[in-house]
């Protein structure tokens, strides 16, 4: 992790909290200078959605919420510069329109593509976007 500094992290959906320690565990050691790190999570772990979508190869739904939402603090809590994207179900087409919808906003159940995740991963490190936010994301 020297020289390191984009991080993007797409893990999960079960045990995200353990991996989420391990890699900060790995940051603390090494220190690099990581100047934004992305996670990619759920959309519907901060209770945003009007109904609690099915979560794919999830057995147990509470606890997978506390797992996403432990992960989440853990980012929070590293005073490293961050945005999360909460992702409902992906869909591979072409969309390059999204809308966002801040945390503790209320957001419709949707979808989103490949590419509109691409295209705000890449705004939020190449323009410094988002950075201490945490923000879900559909197609506009």
């Amino acid at each position: 992790m020297q020289g390191v500094d984009w991080i993007l992290t797409a893990l999960g959906p079960n045990d995200v909290d353990l991996d989420f320690e391990a890699l900060f565990d790995g940051i603390d050691d090494v220190q690099p200078p990581i100047s934004h790190f992305v996670m990619l999570s759920y959309a519907g772990v901060d209770d945003e959605l009007p109904v609690q979508p099915s979560y794919e190869n999830v057995k147990n739904l509470t606890e997978f919420i506390k797992q996403q939402r432990y992960a989440i603090k853990i980012v929070d809590e590293s005073e490293i510069p961050y945005s999360i994207i909460r992702v409902p179900k992906l869909i591979d087409r072409a969309n390059s329109k999204y809308q966002l919808f801040n945390e503790g906003e209320a957001m419709p159940n949707g979808e989103v593509s490949n590419e509109a995740v691409a295209r705000l991963v890449l705004a939020a490190f190449k323009d410094n976007q988002l950075i201490n936010r945490s923000v879900g994301i559909i197609n506009a």
